[in-house]
């Protein structure tokens, strides 16, 4: 591609994003398999804002939905973004448009109306969900294998074993990779788990596979003629004679030899052309862009924070409109409160004032306790949306920190995690935090640390972990820098991930976006160096 992809203001692409831009302009189908973080979102959308497609399909986790078309909102080229209708497929509805949004759900309910269109682009974000073919998102996805451009999307190509590979690059190009018996054989043979010649593979991942084609391919039919030439004849005493007759009148009346030399003329001339269909080898074209984050350190951020905003759906969303309108009451209430009390300031009735004063403080009393009556509700309702979220980080093997604020919430966590992780709040003795603290940092099957953001937030060590979720908000910005520097301290060498998860058009979505925005203009106004930014605690 020679042209730069569109970026807000204020924005831009670095530079191994741009490549991976380019890179996805030049396959024809892409495996774009960098590790999570790095921004596959951005760059395909990069991708979009060059290539231009007309129809586009994207496919991704429900609780990645919004977050999809948040960024597409940040980063797509408006004058791009005004040929697109976005509407989202799930379960429950599917509006045919140019630019659909679909979960894993909704394609596999409506996967025999969804791929009637033409699409231009197909995109399958944490492809690995169809990593096994016969469950039915694996069965929904294979509708759309003709699609003529897919990108699927995925930090973990390969979550266990190599043979969960194949679904994908198969769905990508089935020429290059047509046959499971052929790549199991070859790369994980009898049954095993781990693999053989993982070089090779990822060689040809990267660089092309060689891959049999049906070619017609032409032939031509020849012949060899022969022409004779003219005959000489020669006796060894007397000399060439001339002709045939001479040199037997010669040998007749001399009794001497003659020898005879032939000439002839060979040519090889084409008779016909014939066509057929032949299978002939060829070198296919590399599927795989993989940057790990050790490979494109230096040009990261020593932070990057993300607010993924989940789908408020069923309970979380009668509790987000439960928490605007209970909002929208108290401001009107405080409005009048305040209103009226400026009406009885200049009056001399200290009685009506002093209840009016009252009033107020009860009903400030009031809101604050429905407010945190209906946030931990929406925390606890969260938690399956949660817990989906961890499942994917975690599939990269590296350790997250995940930080609380109620304990139920944490519990929760921890049952469902069980063995993989632990849990640090605030009823537990000193001896067992420390002793959780301690398996967090020296046991590798120990890939989660839940923990209190009142107790966890402050004081200890977590750098072995690059990857923060907040599963619940703290309004205050320096508790939550408080609470990322539980990472980001000395001796950190990889870029830290935050991740905020925020029920849609909840008041935490409102706050998160003010909040990290304000950490942005601190993190700029003060300019720290990372050793001051990492001991911060």
């Amino acid at each position: 591609m020679t042209s730069m992809p569109w970026a807000p203001e204020g924005e831009e692409y670095l530079g191994f994003q741009k490549t991976g831009i380019d890179e996805i302009g030049l396959r024809p189908q892409v495996l774009l398999a960098d590790e999570m973080g790095l921004g596959k979102t951005i760059q395909i959308i990069g991708y979009m804002n060059v290539a231009r497609p007309a129809r586009v399909l994207v496919v991704c986790p429900n609780n990645l939905r919004l977050n999809w078309i948040s960024e597409i909102e940040k980063w797509m080229d408006p004058a791009l973004r005004a040929t697109y209708d976005i509407e989202q497929c799930t379960t429950s509805l599917f509006v045919p448009t140019n630019f659909t949004v679909a979960s894993y759900e909704g394609l596999t309910r409506w996967a025999p109306v969804l791929k009637e269109h033409a699409w231009d682009l197909f995109i399958m974000d944490e492809a690995h969900y169809i990593k096994n073919s016969a469950t039915k998102r694996g069965r929904a996805a294979l509708e759309f294998i003709g699609v003529k451009k897919k990108i699927l999307a995925t930090g973990t190509p390969i979550c266990n074993y190599p043979y969960e590979l194949f679904p994908l690059i198969h769905f990508l190009d089935p020429e290059q990779w047509p046959s499971r018996s052929t790549y199991e054989r070859r790369y994980c043979p009898y049954a095993n788990k781990y693999g053989y010649h993982l070089d090779e593979l990822q060689k040809f991942l990267r660089e092309g596979a060689p891959k049999r084609v049906v070619k017609n391919v032409t032939h031509v039919r020849a012949v060899k003629t022969a022409h004779h030439g003219v005959n000489t004849y020669e006796c060894v005493a007397c000399g060439a004679f001339d002709g045939e007759l001479a040199a037997m009148e010669h040998v007749a009346s001399t009794k001497h030899e003659v020898h005879i030399q032939r000439s002839v003329t060979e040519q090889i001339v084409p008779v016909e052309e014939i066509v057929s269909n032949e299978v002939v080898v060829e070198q296919g074209c590399g599927l795989m862009i993989r940057r790990l984050k050790k490979e494109v350190l230096p040009e990261l951020p020593r932070k990057r924070r993300q607010i993924i905003e989940l789908p408020a759906e069923g309970e979380l969303l009668r509790l987000v409109e439960e928490e605007n309108r209970l909002w929208h009451e108290q401001a009107d209430l405080f409005k009048a409160l305040e209103e009226a009390l400026g009406t009885w300031k200049e009056s001399t009735n200290d009685d009506e004032f002093d209840r009016m004063i009252e009033a107020l403080k009860f009903n400030k009393q009031y809101f604050f306790e429905e407010i945190a009556r209906i946030r931990h509700a929406l925390a606890v309702a969260k938690v399956p949306y949660v817990i989906e979220h961890i499942e994917d980080v975690l599939e990269t093997k590296d350790k997250l920190v995940c930080f609380i604020h109620h304990h139920d919430v944490g519990k929760a966590l921890q049952r469902h995690f069980a063995d993989k992780s632990v849990l640090v709040y605030g009823p537990m003795n000193m001896g067992d935090r420390d002793e959780a603290i301690k398996r967090f940092w020296n046991d590798d099957k120990c890939e989660l640390f839940i923990g209190s953001l009142k107790v966890a937030g402050l004081g200890i060590n977590l750098q072995n972990a690059a990857n923060v979720v907040f599963a619940e908000l703290d309004w205050v910005p320096g508790t939550i820098t408080q609470a990322e520097d539980r990472c980001h301290r000395i001796g950190q060498d990889k870029s830290l991930l935050v991740q905020h998860l925020v029920a849609q058009n909840s008041m935490d979505s409102h706050m998160t976006k003010k909040i990290v925005a304000k950490q942005k203009s601190i993190q700029k106004a003060l300019n720290r160096s990372p050793e001051q930014e990492a001991s911060n605690g």
